[in-house]
């Protein structure tokens, strides 16, 4: 499955998936273009600019040994990341963000570098579950759209809307653990990384089932969304990326990102 619906582009994931792996960054700006040391948040009408101190003074969070795995490239290089809570810092801008299940504002964070991540409310503020996590969690969203819709960026691989097309498992399931030229040359999926009852999940989520049972819950000790400004206890500078966002729940890169610049919900 393939692209986020922000920026679908296989080239922008490698660039995320070298940025693991110190490498290079987009395009032919230099790394000091995008060094971030602070981070505007806007909720609804609420504004407020976060600056490192003030990410610093809120409760710590650190995810030990995080390796998620790069879109063609495999598994990418084990890093422990230490920063402050997404959640945490919405709500220092507004206590009440987490009360609004009923409207379930999407938020946006944006870096430097132009790359976009979506995340939905129920992954920062409660327990994400069934084939709608699941298809978060596996990096289905990274090429196929936030909801499923698809992508089609101007001069990129399009990647084919799969929400609501009726897609069977015998179908779909050949193609994912093939990978490679039959899946847009995408990291293979086998029965570990993505059984076969959790690929259920997902296409009855993108049907809309209403017969679909939420079986997966993301554990509480992957539910953590950090604002990281240790990599491995040490400080990063802003050539490395000083504010990246890193999504515990994701065992695929696809919503990694280095100089998170701007936060964004709906009212």
């Amino acid at each position: 499955m393939r692209r986020m619906g922000d920026v679908a582009a296989i080239g922008v994931a490698a660039v995320i998936a070298a940025a693991l792996l110190g490498g290079v960054t987009a395009g032919t700006k230099k790394r000091a273009d995008y060094e971030t040391r602070q981070v505007k948040v806007r909720i609804g009408r609420a504004t407020a600019v976060l600056a490192l101190a003030d990410l610093e003074a809120l409760a710590p969070v650190t995810l030990r040994d995080y390796q998620p795995v790069g879109t063609s490239r495999g598994p990418l290089t084990r890093n422990t990341w230490t920063g402050a809570s997404l959640k945490d810092a919405l709500l220092k801008v507004d206590p009440r963000f987490c009360d609004r299940a009923e409207t379930a504002p999407a938020i946006t964070i944006r870096s430097q570098d132009g790359w976009t991540v979506t995340l939905k409310w129920p992954e920062v503020c409660a327990a994400a579950a069934g084939g709608e996590a699941l298809y978060d969690v596996k990096g289905c969203n990274e090429c196929h759209g936030v909801h499923g819709e698809g992508t089609a960026p101007p001069g990129k691989p399009p990647a084919p809307a799969l929400k609501g097309r009726g897609l069977k498992l015998q179908e779909v399931l050949p193609r994912l653990r093939a990978g490679g030229e039959r899946h847009d040359k995408i990291y293979v999926y086998t029965e570990t990384r993505l059984p076969e009852s959790d690929l259920a999940d997902i296409l009855a989520w993108l049907d809309g089932s209403s017969e679909a049972v939420p079986r997966y819950v993301v554990p509480p000790e992957r539910r953590p969304i950090v604002l990281a400004y240790l990599k491995n206890g040490v400080r990063m500078t802003g050539r490395d990326g000083l504010i990246q966002l890193v999504v515990a729940m994701d065992e695929f890169a696809g919503r990694y990102s280095h100089w998170v610049s701007e936060i964004e919900a709906g009212e």
